[in-house]
């Protein structure tokens, strides 16, 4: 068996920035509606995105205790909206 050639002399970087030029990044709302559907089992609705959107603004404004209305007609406080469909990686970081 011959053996392997050093990596750095076969393979490029495994830099993608040259690939992502003129690309656009995915929107929140896509990225949401991918979110419910993907990463939760059963899936969960994209009727849910707008509310999940709200939910986010709500907290990233200091507002987690606003009281949203989702689709199924239960109300809950935005922090629990986030906390329930695992929304915490969609808000933005606090900086002091």
């Amino acid at each position: 068996m011959p053996p392997l050639p050093p990596i750095n002399d076969e393979y490029p970087d495994n830099d993608l920035s040259d690939e992502m030029e003129g690309t656009e990044m995915f929107s929140r709302r896509t990225m949401l509606e991918h979110h419910l559907r993907y990463n939760h089992y059963p899936p969960i609705s994209v009727s849910f995105a707008d509310v999940a959107e709200q939910a986010i603004d709500a907290c990233e404004f200091g507002d987690d205790e606003r009281k949203i209305t989702m689709p199924n007609g239960v109300t809950l406080h935005a922090h629990e909206i986030v906390e329930q469909l695992h929304l915490d990686s969609f808000l933005l970081p606090v900086v002091d």
